[in-house]
């Protein structure tokens, strides 16, 4: 009876758990966002990231084009419109690798932008240029979703916690303590 009970209460307390913790760090968008913007602080990087595009053209002109083009639209449009508008007919006159580049993870970002080593064009795309910019830490939560999700869950288990320990105070009345000693 005893371990059947136990049994229970431990079913009872992962799927309070579940509840209260995982689902929301793993779905909370606007809890996630708000964490992360009180927090941000937290998830600065050591050494600076580039955060843009590297763009592989078949020609000169393509490439000032396409930089042109992407410096007026926000970064999230970039990879859409350089497809919409090189690469519509079949023949792909620009080639695009997006994303954060730590030193060393692109050797074109690596020379272009960090101006270390050394790098061999494309054969097909001979014109390669950068854009985008240096940053010291993320502009948003989903640049380093694990991280906050884990930080979040913590959150949400130490609250989770301190409410369950304010729900649960334990008062002694003296009065009645007293008297049980004195039988």
């Amino acid at each position: 009876r005893y371990a059947l009970q136990k049994a229970d209460e431990d079913y009872l307390i992962k799927e309070m758990t579940r509840q209260k913790v995982e689902l929301p760090a793993m779905n909370d968008r606007v809890g996630l966002a708000t964490y992360f913007k009180f927090h941000s602080s937290d998830y600065h990087w050591d050494n600076p990231r580039y955060k843009g595009v590297v763009l592989h053209c078949a020609d000169k002109k393509i490439a000032k084009r396409a930089k042109k083009m992407l410096k007026k639209l926000p970064a999230d449009e970039w990879m859409d419109k350089l497809r919409q508008t090189f690469n519509t007919s079949g023949e792909e006159k620009i080639n695009v690798e997006q994303g954060i580049f730590a030193d060393g993870d692109n050797k074109y970002i690596d020379k272009l932008v960090f101006k270390k080593g050394d790098f061999e064009p494309l054969m097909s795309y001979p014109f390669t240029v950068v854009v985008g910019k240096k940053q010291k830490g993320p502009d948003d939560y989903r640049e380093v979703i694990e991280q906050v999700r884990k930080d979040y869950r913590s959150y949400l288990n130490a609250f989770w916690m301190r409410e369950l320990q304010d729900f649960g105070k334990v008062e002694i009345n003296q009065e009645v303590l007293k008297t049980v000693n004195n039988h």
